[in-house]
C-alpha cells in the first residue's frame, strides 16, 4: 500500500521525468535512411536560424547561426581552444553532406525533439578535409547524425582525432568527440 506522506513526492519524481522528456513525440524521420541523411542539410538550412551548441572534451561555444548568410556568431570557453566547429559549427552541415555510408542506428532525445541517430562513414573533400585540421591517413572517417522528424540536422559528432575507429559497444574507452547541436529553430 503507498503512503500517503510519500505520495507527493513520488508524484514530483514522476513529473520531472515526464516533463524532461521534452514535447516532441513525433518519434524521428520516416523513410529510406540514405535520402533522409542526404537531404538533411538542406532541410536544416531552409530552416533559416537556429541556436548552437558545441562540446568538446575541453572546450564549450554556444550562440546562434544564420544559414542564409552562413554566419555563426559563438561564444567560446577557453577561447584559446583551437578546434573549428568552436566557432564553424556549420562545418557539421558539410559533414554530413559527404557522408557516403548511412546506417541507422535507433532512437534518441536531442534537445526535447525525437531524433533518429545514423552511423556515418564520411568521405570528405580535401577542402573540407583542411577545414577538420586535416591528418586523415585513409579515405574515411566516422561521424553520426541524429535527424528530426522534419529532417533536420539536430546533432552531429565527429571524433577530435579523425584517424580513430569507431569504438565498438563493449568499448570501456570513450571516444573523444565534438557534438555540434542545433536547436530551437524558428517556427
Amino acid at each position: 500500500m503507498l503512503n500517503s506522506r510519500r505520495l507527493p513526492a513520488l508524484l514530483f519524481a514522476a513529473a520531472a521525468v515526464v516533463g524532461g522528456c521534452g514535447t516532441d513525440r513525433s518519434g524521428g524521420p520516416r523513410g529510406d535512411p540514405t535520402a533522409i541523411v542526404s537531404g538533411a542539410a538542406d532541410r536544416t538550412v531552409a530552416a533559416r536560424s537556429a541556436k548552437v551548441t558545441v562540446g568538446t572534451p575541453t572546450a564549450t561555444a554556444d550562440g546562434s547561426v544564420d544559414f542564409t548568410t552562413g554566419q555563426a556568431k559563438m561564444r567560446v570557453a577557453p577561447r584559446s581552444a583551437p578546434e573549428p566547429e568552436l566557432t564553424g559549427p556549420l562545418l557539421a552541415l558539410d559533414v554530413v553532406r559527404a557522408a557516403v555510408s548511412v546506417r541507422p542506428f535507433g532512437g534518441a532525445e536531442v534537445r526535447g525533439a525525437s531524433t533518429i541517430k545514423y552511423e556515418l562513414d564520411v568521405a570528405p573533400s580535401p577542402e573540407l578535409l583542411e577545414r577538420l585540421g586535416g591528418g586523415l591517413r585513409g579515405d574515411t572517417f566516422y561521424a553520426d547524425v541524429a535527424i528530426d522528424a522534419r529532417r533536420r540536422i539536430r546533432r552531429v559528432t565527429i571524433p577530435i582525432d579523425l584517424n580513430e575507429r569507431r569504438p565498438s559497444d563493449r568499448n570501456k574507452i570513450l571516444a573523444k568527440l565534438i557534438t555540434i547541436d542545433f536547436y530551437d529553430f524558428p517556427a
